[in-house]
């Protein structure tokens, strides 16, 4: 099951969705990796190492063999650039 596969490890702990413009950030579990990344629920991920990802199999696309994953999203009406290591 590669889908059982965490996509980065920067991102273990983020439960994440396909979106109509991103992909959605639906529940991030305190204490976990994605969370001291700082991502945060219904944060929208829009890019992934410069590329558009609309959903979590082109995120995870984007993010495979990448050692740092470097996250471009929407959080209210303001555009943030996460990296992860």
């Amino acid at each position: 099951a590669a889908d059982a596969a965490p996509i980065h490890r920067g991102l273990v702990g983020a439960t994440l969705a396909d979106g109509q413009e991103g992909v959605v950030v639906r529940a991030v579990d305190a204490g976990s990796a994605a969370a001291s990344a700082g991502l945060r629920a219904n944060d929208v991920i829009v890019a992934a190492n410069r590329s558009t990802v609309t959903t979590v199999a082109q995120l995870r696309a984007a993010a495979k063999g990448a050692g740092s994953l470097v996250l471009q999203l929407r959080r209210g009406g303001v555009t943030l650039v996460l990296p992860l290591r």
